[in-house]
């Protein structure tokens, strides 16, 4: 079969599934089956992943980009990130080539600086500056508080056999004690450091009653007591203060910058303590950094590319393929560019753009997308130039950009899940967030069933496989897929399997052995009203997942006497009619064709069985909305759509010819009844319509002639091919008929003959044209079910 490009070879019984967007997917297992979204042409299910690998030449660098910033002074006072600015290097200032970064504040600093853009060409290493983050012209006035904090003899002097005293000018109440030794000043132990000082206090020592020539100096300790600031633009928030850190430490304080920008209200939060009184400002210092260049590309690499088709985001697109085989590419000095080259022989046609993914230097865990090239010209692109340095690689803001691990934190398949579903298996369908495939064609799977990725129908990595184990003491193999409530029953030719998993089916699905029943194959079961109905070599049967109930006791001599003509099962297939509430087994007899002209009938509301037999063969049916409700439609061997149950021409498309029908009753046993005659009661037409009537005695498949009585002015006339019912309303001229005709039969009814009459069923056939024949019922008197 060939639909718009996609050929689907050997058999033409095709399993198709609504996956989670709009496509409908088919498979048959002998290729790769179709999707088709509603219109247009049908297209193969998966992307082609590439089938040989890329090569690449990489070019010398010639010219350097920025690696890095190295920070060496990250100077204070910025409240915010300063501008960078790149300058030199052989390119002119406010060249478009040059580098660009964001500076990194911590703690009124510039801690790093972030390469934005590597810039291009350089020849030599740029120099880097930073402006503005700061205000200026702001004076910051301290005062403070002096004490003693020691006081050491700059002379000893002599003479001080009876003691020293000492006295300070430029402090307030210090106290020190002088140490004599030999009459000599050895040492001076300050008591109280006083308070007051301004500026540097000065030391006099005295005699008690004797002793020259002793001096000392003072030591001072400065606390920061207050601050005042003036002036100054430009700042914005929280000010830090700076204190000179010559003499000492330990000052901190901040001012609040108003809304002309000039910072104010200084708050003092440590006072500190100095040696000599500091200094302080509110401008801080200027950072400064050092620049480290590189060749553009430089590093090991991982290099792939895939094919992208045209499906919308909406519908789940688009479809990418499996990345092709990673090559390595070995950068280790630095190069300019690397040029890639690739072939797309293998591409499918459904294929629009190609990516091109690369990881970053020196890993091989995650690709980061190089570009998007799309169809020029009806024609895949087989060339690209990548020169794409590191920081633009990995800049998310940039176009085109994606990035793809290769594998999930979990394990799981990431870069290599998209395969295309498998070639060799007949049945699909979707179960819960993802299609499964199974029904192995060539023998080799027999009991493997494969599964796609979460909402991709058309990604199947080899990997997500399971394999049905065989524990019931006997091979056997998967014929059919049913999506069935929380589970999906897999049914092998004798046995049915429920399948259910929770996330990931390769970790957690369970199969558990459900009922010792198969199927035919994957067309002989159906669903209605929550229920299965399933057809194997036994019967047909009913089952809820757990419990089976066989139905087709009444017929089984169909199974068990060879009516059925096994040889033709691959076209056999069961259907639910939702009108009628009737499940039909549609099947051959060795004297049909290869597609069924007949079906075994089960009623779900009486639980009888019946045949029909069609005047061709129905290949398939199913439930589709016309109208406005759920109907019945079936598809006929001449090609032709037939709507059953309507009652009226039963072609939808295809012919408009008279439609044959034909019903014929099951066995009903005649009992020694004088009443023996059948009534037909049907709705009068305005044309010509007959039926025909006949009569088959103990499953006898031909007619007895003359076993029913005719031309009783009822409307019913026998005729060598049986008894024919005029069902015209103006048939008499004495009035319109009633719409009910009754025929006498006759029959031995002789339990001690051994030529006795046990059986007879009811054959009625004919031609539905212009007029619509509608049957009501059917009475036979004489006979018990």
């Amino acid at each position: 079969m060939n639909i718009g490009g996609a050929t689907l070879t050997g058999s033409t019984k095709v399993s198709f599934f609504k996956g989670p967007y709009k496509y409908i997917y088919g498979v048959n297992g002998g290729g790769r089956g179709i999707r088709w979204g509603g219109s247009g042409n049908a297209e193969y299910i998966g992307m082609r992943a590439p089938t040989t690998a890329l090569t690449t030449v990489v070019t010398a660098a010639t010219a350097n980009i920025v690696a890095a910033v190295q920070v060496v002074a990250q100077g204070s006072g910025y409240f915010q990130p300063p501008v960078v600015t790149f300058s030199g290097g052989g390119l002119t200032d406010g060249h478009t080539g040059h580098a660009q970064g964001l500076a990194r504040l911590k703690n009124g600093g510039v801690a790093g600086v972030i390469v934005t853009k590597a810039g291009v060409s350089y020849t030599g290493r740029p120099q880097i500056s930073f402006s503005g983050g700061r205000g200026s012209g702001a004076t910051v006035t301290v005062g403070v508080d002096g004490s003693l904090g020691a006081v050491i003899p700059t002379a000893s002097g002599s003479g001080y056999t009876n003691g020293a005293t000492i006295a300070f000018s430029g402090v307030t109440d210090a106290i020190a004690e002088v140490d004599i030794t030999a009459g000599r000043v050895s040492g001076i132990r300050v008591v109280n450091p006083g308070s007051g000082a301004t500026t540097t206090a000065s030391a006099t020592i005295y005699a008690v009653s004797g002793g020259t020539n002793a001096t000392a100096k003072c030591v001072m300790s400065y606390a920061v007591t207050a601050i005042t600031v003036s002036g100054g633009t430009g700042y914005a928030g929280i000010v830090p203060v700076q204190f000179s850190s010559i003499s000492g430490s330990g000052a901190a304080a901040y001012c609040t910058a108003n809304s002309s920008g000039a910072p104010k209200d200084p708050v003092i939060t440590s006072r500190g303590a100095y040696a000599v009184a500091p200094t302080a400002s509110v401008d801080g210092s200027t950072a400064r950094a050092e620049v480290l260049i590189r060749a553009p590309i430089k590093g090991s690499y991982r290099c792939g590319l895939r094919y992208l088709d045209a499906t919308a985001i909406e519908d789940g697109g688009p479809v990418p393929s499996n990345l092709s085989e990673l090559v390595t590419v070995e950068a280790s000095t630095g190069v300019a560019t690397i040029g890639w080259r690739w072939e797309n022989a293998a591409a499918d046609t459904r294929a629009e753009a190609v990516e091109l993914w690369r990881t970053s230097a020196n890993q091989a865990v995650v690709l980061y997308r190089i570009a998007l090239l799309e169809k020029t010209g009806g024609v895949l692109p087989t060339s690209y130039e990548d020169s794409m340095d590191e920081a633009t690689l990995i800049d998310p803001s940039r176009p085109a950009f994606g990035i793809l691990p290769i594998t999930l934190p979990s394990g799981q398949l990431n870069a290599y899940r998209f395969g295309t579903p498998p070639t060799d298996m007949e049945d699909a369908c979707w179960f819960q967030d993802r299609a499964w495939y199974g029904v192995n064609t060539n023998g080799a799977r027999p009991n493997t069933l494969m599964f796609s990725e979460i909402d991709e129908a058309e990604s199947v990595p080899d990997i997500n496989e399971i394999i049905l184990q065989n524990n019931t003491g006997s091979q056997d193999r998967i014929v059919g897929l049913m999506p069935y409530g929380a589970m999906l029953i897999v049914a092998q030719e004798r046995h049915m399997y429920r399948l259910t998993y929770v996330a990931q089916p390769v970790i957690d699905a369970a199969v558990t052995l459900a009922g010792y029943r198969g199927l035919l194959h994957k067309r002989c079961w159906t669903t209605f009203e929550g229920g299965i109905y399933c057809v194997d070599s036994f019967g047909m049967y009913a089952f809820d997942g757990s419990s089976i109930e066989p139905l087709s006791v009444a017929v089984d001599n169909y199974w068990r006497d060879g009516i059925i003509d096994f040889s033709k099962s691959v076209n056999f297939f069961v259907q639910a009619d939702p009108t009628a509430r009737v499940i039909r087994f549609h099947y051959c007899k060795s004297s049909d064709g290869s597609i069924p002209p007949r079906a075994l009938c089960y009623s779900l509301a009486t639980k009888a069985w019946w045949e029909e037999t069609y005047a061709q063969g129905i290949g398939a049916a199913t439930v589709v909305r016309l109208g406005g409700k759920q109907s019945l439609v079936a598809g006929g061997a001449s090609g032709s759509l037939l709507k059953p149950n309507t009652g009226l021409v039963d072609s939808v498309s295809g012919s408009t010819a008279a439609v044959p029908y034909q019903f014929r009753t099951g066995p009903l046993a005649i009992i020694d009844e004088p009443t023996r005659q059948i009534g037909v009661l049907y709705q009068p037409t305005a044309s010509t319509a007959s039926l025909t009537l006949n009569v088959h005695y103990n499953n006898s498949a031909t007619a007895r002639a003359n076993a029913v009585q005719s031309d009783r002015g009822e409307g019913a006339v026998a005729t060598s091919g049986g008894v024919v019912i005029d069902m015209r309303a103006a048939r008499s001229a004495l009035g319109d008929s009633n719409g009910y005709t009754t025929a006498r039969y006759s029959g031995r009814a002789n339990d001690r003959s051994a030529g006795g009459d046990r059986h007879l069923a009811v054959d009625i056939s004919g031609s539905q044209a212009a007029a619509a024949v509608v049957l009501h019922g059917i009475t036979v008197g004489g006979v018990t079910a």
